[in-house]
């Protein structure tokens, strides 16, 4: 049986042994500044993850109020007293709020189905502000409404004839969410 060899060096070798045990100043700076490199990018993307968040809530509740618009109109929903006829229910777009509305007149095939804001009568519940972190793009449809029994869908007013797009995209418009809405009424996302 062969015994292990003793270690060379004596007192000098157990010595730097001893005094091995730290990190030098160029090792701890290097991973002081790895570790804030890793921070600020979690940082990052954690900002971005939030305006993802806060750009599909927004969307949410737009279909969720065009939704409510579009069940109004099937239900024939009549709110009293009212002087003129409910011709249908819609959803009026601008950059920063949109809002449910009712098409008043005293005959619907006379309408000109779109929101008037001078008439506090066609407002049906609260002005729905969105999020400033949000924008909303009303370049292509301001007005959707729908008549009922079908519903018939209007767009600005005239017949859907095409689909239309809603864009809602984050203020720098690094991010955007597309609500699609055909002639039918149908409601589809990307």
């Amino acid at each position: 049986m062969k015994l292990p060899r003793p270690l060379t060096g004596g007192a000098f070798f157990c010595y730097n042994l001893l005094m091995n045990k730290g990190f030098t100043l160029i090792e701890s700076l290097t991973v002081i500044t790895i570790l804030a490199l890793m921070t600020s990018i979690l940082i990052l993307y954690n900002r971005t993850g939030e305006r993802q968040i806060v750009l599909l809530r927004e969307k949410a509740n737009l279909i969720s109020t065009i939704l409510k618009a579009k069940n109004l109109a099937l239900g024939g929903f009549i709110q009293e007293p009212l002087q003129a006829v409910v011709c249908g229910y819609g959803v009026h777009l601008e950059e920063n709020q949109y809002l449910i509305y009712r098409d008043l007149a005293v005959d619907c095939n006379a309408s000109d189905k779109r929101y008037t804001p001078d008439n506090p009568q066609e407002l049906f519940g609260d002005i729905i502000e969105i999020s400033p972190a949000v924008f909303l793009k009303v370049d292509e449809v301001q007005d959707i409404l729908f008549a009922p029994p079908l519903p018939d869908v209007f767009f600005d007013g005239g017949a859907a004839l095409l689909e239309k797009n809603i864009i809602l995209s984050d203020i720098d418009e690094t991010t955007a969410v597309t609500i699609n809405i055909n002639n039918a009424g149908q409601i589809t996302t990307q």
